[in-house]
């Protein structure tokens, strides 16, 4: 993804909060995943259905200035370990502010 070489960045990621476990061939699977810039962590995120209004929230996430300084490029990536799965994501772009601020 694009980022600004010489600004803090942040990424937002928009997931679905009815997202819960789910099954596959008889076996059940948490969504519970890392994210990663250029295979640096950033967060963990575990998806979790709560309550009834099934909607798109949004994440927001500030990215270490290190892993953007000098680049134009990034790659950001979701992955998740044995016995987990990482969740939809619904909607992802990189802010040079935090909206939820």
């Amino acid at each position: 993804m694009k980022v600004e070489p010489e600004k803090q960045m942040y990424l937002s990621i928009d997931f679905f909060n009815g997202d819960r476990e789910i099954f596959i061939d008889g076996s059940q699977y948490i969504r519970h995943f890392t994210i990663a810039i250029d295979e640096v962590p950033i967060a963990e995120k575990r998806l979790e259905a709560d309550g009834y209004e099934h909607e798109l929230v949004q994440d927001i996430y500030e990215i270490p200035y290190y892993l953007t300084e000098d680049k134009q490029i990034v790659e950001v990536k979701f992955s998740s370990s044995y016995g987990k799965v990482a969740g939809g994501v619904y909607g992802i772009k990189m802010l040079r502010e935090n909206l939820n601020d």
